[in-house]
């Protein structure tokens, strides 16, 4: 009782202070109104709740014997506990206003009443179950009367939310009559228009209210009525009495602004079903006919309305006015009388309908906005409307517009209070203090310890700013996550940079092959699924040491030693007399588990158990230039995936005449399938081959659902098997048997043994070995290719790309390494190429010696030639790799550069103290990269002295000390705070780390801080700005810039549909992705001008990316400029695949993406995002899948909530359609001819990406210098732009325009502003 009495005192409590604490007075706060609207999700909850209890008291009271007491009593305490939130969040709700208030009063304390009478119900109950059954009946009764009050208040509330006669509203006429029902005020309009029709029949009057009452009137019944009746009006609108007679202003006033609404897309709301065209059309035009047709009595009426209107404003803002002035401590200034009296007028009268108290289009309100820039915080949204008005958004085109007077003085009044707020802000601005990003620290480190490691990759990815770069000192906060990681990573890293002892022996596996070099010799042949092993007998494995001689007790490090070639096709490798033949890769198309393999061929020597952890290593590869080999008997890949075609000749095996078996049972008189879905299951069938040719063979089975991972493997005599997993689909399912191609083969007369079966195995009835006709073109194809592809390559070299990783069950997971390297000298003629890196770097196996499955603990150690092909019948230049050798860890010299660079040749290394003073200096500077302040070297050799005595070897010692300063806020941030003296050095070392980090990435080199110990850095700034852009370095800052600013990162996550572009692979999307690095990285080397980013007569291609855009001409992997003529659509930003494929959805074009693209980062003018619960483009509208991009832009763009922000978005996306998801250029799409015409916001007409492109550089030429200017600017600074930029931004612009906007001037300009090369301080 106690706790039960508790509870209800408590709710009492909150039930009464819902009464007496004032709610939500004006309602505008937006928390409370945002909880109101769970009222009606959780109301029927207790509704449901209470009637339940009723229920079970009911069925209690007659059949006593199922003693549902207890049932009873948990629902009510959950009918009580669900009714205080409801009774609360609908009290929220009714301080919305917009309700009728004696309906809303009646529902609001019949519900109040509801859950105070449930809550004591709770403690009635319990005490009356403790008595009698008189006190019982009393409980009841009272639950009773509570259940009646419940209903009273439920009916109110469906009075608020549906109108007054709801219950009525659709009642037949005759029960209406009968009841004695009154008609509703609807009703009786509805009625009278009957009546007009037949006194007056034909005349205009009639035809117009006939349609009201038709067509007009169901519609706004079905979609208005329910938020503007008797007892809700939204919006304080009450449309479900409007007449559809215009004979007063205020029904004129009604019918305008439910005009206004609809054709803005306001009404309905875009949470509710939006209207058809025809029914938004039919409105529309019925308004505009009756307003057409408005007696001169009531336009005459309406302007004297709205004059008086006119003037009771005025005298409010008199009165305004008169009570500030009347107020002693209220003093306006003058700045403040000016707005009052000449701005804000004008704002009234042209803004504050869309943008005031009632209505904030856009999520904007302008009558709130502090006038005074410089004190109050609104100055960017003052800066956000100047923009919109001398852009002429605003007002909108269909909107009274300004006078040119009136938006001179607006203009100029926010043009010049600007001014006045960017002083004020730029004279109290602060440097802005950021830590070191991501990859800065990682280069930092590399660049203090002499390690090409990736120490960074296990930080937390740093966050983007509004402008979307992650170099902002906003969102580079340190969390204590990071300083954990900091600590982690700087011990980690001294250790490895640190050395002790003698130089480690290396661990040298090398790899010899050859036809038959490997016979008697111990070596691994590696299985698995999908695994093609080189035979043992073909190749040699040596175990090395130092000085190249063969160790010895290595025989169980050989036998864990193997060559494996998962992933290549049979016909694309084959092992010669003095190597392994290896064609031009062929990438798979990147679905799995295929695209886990790499391309087809490639090369991995497998290490399992015994490989190197970590260090730097080398590989040491030697290779010739090969040739193409002849055709000879074996498996050759398919060349379409097709089933041959049955004919008199073609051999059929059938499964049920097999009578090898393993594991396998006979189905249905017909399949042998597996007698369990995992079963290693075999069958040995013979082939017997009437003559010499080429044969195709095909696989006939049942269909197994995907989740059972239906394979097969097959092998035919002694050559490598076929083994694939089968990607069914569901539509397959009612087919009683399924053909599959499995391979082409080249075999000789005679008799083969086939394997068929495999873990998974699909099963199997027939197999089907079909010889290719002789008026196949086909077969001669395969014998003339060796030769045509002999000719076609003879001039081109083969390129070798290494790789490290480590082998799965299926797959690989690897990464590259080190350059690609092209192979010189002519067929045979064998040359070394080696190629280093860091083991840290690359995805090598985790040990584990409990681990005993085939794939675990492989390290693999591979190569691909590099000279990529898009065919399976094209070898490319062949490469003859003869061995393959790796030496782990590899140090040319002892003690490597990472220990001598900390602990250095001196005189004074004997004393200790005055030598780890030298030392702790020098790494201090280097790591802070300015002179130490005076005292702070004494802090760290304070430390060292206190702690040195707990380590055993002295250089522990020290690397604990300097694991501090890792840590120390001087190294992690670009600080303006602690400097060196005197104060213009200290500034300069500042720029030369301000300079360093932002067009390199990385610390200042010796150059730049031996200006700035000088003093000489700001005089020789355009000298360094020359030579720091012309440095490989400066390729980290376009990287990590175009990255962000251009979007990149949405190439990198973009997924293809495979089976419309199967040869958009995994290296066309890289080499994407570097097309735009190595085009900006030439315009900026080469000094040309930023407009080559618009429209440029060359693009930056290599090889590969040429194959795929259709450009001919292009050989090797290197990228170069390629002259591109106007015809193939390539020159500039907008057309390459970065951009293109990033901005699609993966299956087509996306227009709205590259146009929010294009007018965000490009022309610098974002659209504003789009409103939630925004309409998709619907795929079920009938013939959507035969409409072009532009067709159903129109479709999407008619939705009322969709079409302002879409005729300002859509024109420049619709320029675009000619290129399709993967960024190649089309002229058909979807079987019709691509219109890819478009009539701009302002009015030009433009057709396609050059009708794009030449609107840019005839008239948005400077929108983009500028708009460039502020991206690269806000990455300069690490902060984003803001209003009070402006003059220093339009400075650039302006000297960059004199300079033929050449590229390096922008970078001039930047640094040489006063925003960056200046401190805050001076």
């Amino acid at each position: 009782m106690k706790v039960t009495l508790s509870v209800a005192s408590i709710f009492t409590l909150i039930l009464m202070g819902l009464i007496l604490a004032p709610i939500n007075i004006d309602g505008k706060n937006e928390l409370v109104l945002y909880i109101g609207n769970f009222h009606p999700l959780i109301l029927h909850i207790p509704i449901g709740a209470l009637l339940g209890v009723f229920v079970l008291e009911v069925v209690n009271l007659i059949k006593p014997k199922l003693q549902l007491e207890n049932a009873s009593k948990i629902l009510l305490w959950f009918t009580v506990i669900s009714l205080i939130p409801a009774v609360i969040f609908g009290m929220f709700l009714a301080s919305s206003g917009g309700y009728n208030v004696e309906v809303l009063s009646f529902h609001k304390w019949l519900g109040w009443a509801t859950a105070l009478l449930c809550v004591w119900l709770l403690v009635f109950r319990l005490w009356a179950y403790t008595k009698s059954q008189k006190t019982i009946r009393i409980y009841q009764g009272l639950l009773f009367i509570n259940v009646i009050l419940l209903t009273f208040a439920g009916h109110y509330g469906g009075s608020l939310t549906h109108g007054a006669g709801y219950l009525t509203k659709d009642m037949p006429v005759s029960m209406k009559e009968f009841f004695g029902v009154e008609k509703s005020k609807t009703e009786s309009i509805l009625s009278s228009i009957k009546e007009l029709a037949k006194d007056k029949g034909e005349s205009e009057e009639a035809k117009l209210a006939l349609i009201f009452a038709d067509s007009i009137h169901p519609i706004m019944d079905k979609n208005c009525f329910e938020c503007h009746n008797a007892n809700k009006q939204k919006g304080d609108l009450r449309l479900d009495t409007a007449s559809w007679e215009m004979i007063k202003p205020e029904d004129v006033k009604k019918w305008e602004t439910v005009f206004e609404e609809i054709s803005e897309g306001n009404m309905p709301p875009e949470e509710e079903e939006p209207l058809t065209e025809a029914d938004k059309n039919s409105i529309l035009n019925w308004i505009t006919n009756s307003l057409n047709k408005l007696t001169p009595e009531v336009k005459q009426q309406i302007a004297l309305k709205e004059e008086a209107k006119a003037k009771a404003k005025a005298e409010q803002r008199k009165k305004e006015l008169a009570i500030l002035a009347s107020k002693p401590k209220v003093k306006l200034s003058k700045q403040a009388l000016h707005y009052a009296n000449n701005i804000k007028p004008i704002m009234d009268k042209y803004c504050y309908d869309c943008h005031g108290p009632d209505k904030q289009k856009g999520s904007v309100r302008l009558d709130r906005l502090n006038w005074d820039m410089v004190k109050g915080a609104d100055a960017e949204s003052w800066h956000s409307a100047l923009d919109m008005i001398n852009s002429g958004e605003m007002p909108p085109k269909k909107k009274p517009q300004l006078t040119a007077k009136e938006r001179k003085e607006v203009v100029n009044w926010i043009t010049n209070s600007l001014e006045h707020a960017a002083k004020a802000k730029n004279s109290n601005a602060k440097e802005v203090t950021r830590r070191l990003t991501k990859s800065q620290y990682t280069n930092s480190l590399n660049e203090i310890l002499g390690l090409p490691i990736n120490f960074g990759s296990v930080l937390p990815d740093d966050g983007k700013s509004k402008m979307g770069f992650t170099n902002n000192g906003e969102t580079l906060q340190i969390s204590s996550l990071h300083i954990d990681y900091y600590q982690k990573i700087a011990r980690n890293a001294l250790d490895k940079a640190i050395v002790f002892g003698d130089k480690p022996e290396p661990k040298i596996y090398k790899i010899t092959v050859g036809e038959g070099i490997g016979k008697n010799e111990i070596s691994a042949e590696f299985g698995g699924f999908q695994s093609v092993a080189i035979k043992s007998d073909n190749f040699k494995v040596d175990v090395l040491d130092s000085k190249n001689n063969e160790k010895t007790d290595v025989d169980e490090i050989k036998r864990l030693i193997g060559i494996g070639m998962r992933g290549s096709g049979n016909d694309r490798f084959s092992v010669v007399e003095n190597g392994l033949m290896l064609y031009s890769a062929l990438p798979h198309k990147d679905v799995p588990p295929r695209s886990w393999q790499g391309p087809s061929p490639n090369m991995k020597m497998l290490v399992k158990n015994n490989f190197p952890r970590s260090g730097r290593f080398k590989l040491k590869i030697i290779a010739a230039k090969g040739y193409a080999l002849e055709a000879k008997e074996g498996i050759i890949g398919l060349r379409k995936n097709e089933p041959a075609v049955v004919n008199a000749n073609t051999i059929i095996i059938k499964a049920k005449d097999v009578k090898v078996i393993n594991r396998l049972q006979l189905k249905d008189d017909k399949f042998l399938v597996p007698i369990a879905t995992d079963a290693n299951a075999t069958a040995k069938l013979k082939l017997n081959v009437p003559e010499t040719g080429y044969y195709q063979i095909d696989l006939v089975h049942p269909y197994v659902p995907q989740e059972n991972m239906p394979s097969f493997l097959m092998k035919i005599g002694r050559f490598n098997k076929v083994q694939e997993r089968l990607k069914l689909d569901k539509s397959l399912a009612d087919k009683s048997e399924i053909v599959t191609p499995v391979t082409l083969a080249s075999l000789k007369k005679g008799t083969y043994e086939i394997t068929l079966g495999g873990k998974f195995f699909v099963g199997f009835s027939e197999v089907r070995i079909s010889q290719l006709s002789d008026d196949d073109p086909l077969p001669k194809k395969l014998k003339a290719e060796a030769a045509k592809n002999q000719k076609k390559y003879e001039n081109m070299t083969p390129s070798i790309r290494a790789f490290i990783g480590s082998r799965t069950d299926d797959g690989m997971d690897y990464r590259t390494f080190d350059e690609d390297k092209d192979v010189i000298g002519g067929i045979n003629e064998f040359n070394t190429y080696e190629f280093t890196g860091q083991l840290e770097n690359l995805p090598l196996p985790v040990y584990d010696p409990n681990e005993k499955n085939e794939n675990s603990n492989t390290m693999i150690i591979g190569l691909w030639n590099n000279h990529l092909v898009k065919q399976k019948g094209e070898t490319g230049p062949p490469l003859l790799v003869k061995s393959m050798e790796l030496e782990a860890p590899y140090h040319p010299v002892w003690p490597p550069e990472s220990h001598t660079n900390i602990f250095f040749d001196s005189p004074n290394k004997n004393n200790k103290e005055v030598y780890t003073a030298e030392v702790l200096k020098k790494f201090m500077e280097h790591a802070f990269r300015r002179p130490l302040i005076e005292g702070e070297l004494d802090r760290y050799m304070d430390f060292w002295r206190n702690s040195r005595d707990d380590f055993d070897r002295y250089e522990d010692g020290v690397k604990e000390v300097l694991v501090a300063v890792l840590c120390s806020p001087s190294f992690l941030y670009l600080l303006e705070g602690e400097k060196p003296s005197p104060k213009n050095t200290a500034e300069e070392f500042l720029l030369a780390s301000k300079m360093s980090y932002f067009l390199w990435n990385t610390p200042p080199d010796n150059e730049l801080i031996n200006l700035a110990k000088q003093g000489d850095l700001k005089k020789q700034l355009p000298n360094q700005i020359v030579r720091m852009a012309n440095s490989p370095k400066i390729k980290n800052m376009i990287e990590s810039f175009a990255y962000d600013w251009l979007r990149v990162d949405r190439l990198k996550g973009m997924s293809t549909n495979k089976n419309l572009y199967p040869d958009f692979t995994r290296f066309v999307k890289q080499d994407m992705a570097e097309e735009t690095y190595s085009f900006i990285h030439y315009i900026l080397k080469e000094n040309l001008s930023i407009l080559n980013f618009i429209d440029s007569d060359f693009a930056m291609l290599n090889q590969n990316l040429a194959e795929f855009y259709g450009v001919e001409g292009v050989k090797g992997n290197a990228f170069r400029p390629v002259a591109i003529a106007r015809e193939k659509n390539r020159g500039g930003l907008l057309s390459q695949g970065a951009f293109l494929t990033g901005h699609s959805d993966g299956v087509q074009a996306h227009p709205i993406k590259r146009a929010v693209w294009l007018k965000e980062k490009i022309l610098g003018d974002p659209p504003p995002p789009p409103p939630p619960n925004v309409p998709e483009l619907d795929p079920e509208t009938p013939g959507f899948e035969t409409l072009t991009l532009k067709e159903q832009l129109e479709l999407h763009r008619n939705k009322a909530s969709c079409v302002d922000c879409h005729l300002k978005i859509d024109p420049f996306g619709v320029a675009f359609e000619n290129y399709d998801a993967v960024g190649r250029y089309q002229k058909l799409a979807k079987n019709k001819p691509i219109d890819s015409k478009s009539k701009l916001p302002d009015g030009t007409e433009v057709e396609g990406i050059e009708g794009i492109k030449e609107y840019i550089l005839n008239l948005k030429r400077e929108d983009f210098t500028k708009s460039l200017v502020e991206h690269l600017y806000a990455y300069a600074l690490g902060r984003d732009v803001s209003f009070s930029d402006d003059k220093e931004l339009n400075r650039i612009v302006e000297k960059i325009k004199k300079n033929d906007y050449k590229f390096q001037t922008v970078l001039e300009e930047i640094v040489l502003s006063d925003s960056f090369s200046k401190s805050a301080n001076q």
